[in-house]
Parts: C-alpha cells; sequence; structure tokens
C-alpha cells in the first residue's frame, strides 16, 4: 500500500500535520488525497483568518502527520 492509498482512508477523519514553514502545524479535516498532495481545511493551529480554510500540501514539504484512527485522539482547541 502506498502512502497515499494509507492516507486516503483517512479522508473525513481530523489529522495534524507538522511542516517546517509557517505556521509550522495544522490541526483540521482531511478533505482529499491526490497523488503527492493531501488537502486539509484548518481548524487551528493557523492565524484566525485561515482557520476554516483548504490548504493544499504536498507530502515531501510534511515534517509529520497524524490521522486519528479513533474520533478524540486529537483534542479540540475551544
Amino acid at each position: 500500500m502506498t502512502l497515499s492509498e494509507k492516507l486516503s482512508q483517512g479522508i473525513g477523519r481530523r489529522a495534524l500535520v507538522m511542516i517546517e514553514v509557517f505556521p509550522f502545524f495544522i490541526v483540521g479535516t482531511l478533505d482529499d488525497v491526490q497523488g503527492d498532495h493531501i488537502n486539509i481545511i484548518a481548524e487551528f493551529g493557523v492565524p484566525l483568518q485561515f482557520q476554516g480554510k483548504d490548504f493544499n500540501l504536498n507530502i515531501a514539504n510534511i515534517a509529520a502527520l497524524y490521522v486519528e484512527e479513533n474520533e478524540g485522539e486529537i483534542l479540540r482547541m475551544q
């Protein structure tokens, strides 16, 4: 199974993505996986004006990534 196939199984789940450039980390919902890119809808970890926005990230630019297997593993910020 390729990384893209594994990530595709997490579509619709929450994910925490750490990247090497600002905003450094994004927590949100994994919305799509296309080849070597993921699309995540940001909940937090980004400036307020970007919350709820789509981020399209190249897998090569991701330092660490975790996709929830069970709901609630990534805490929600209130």
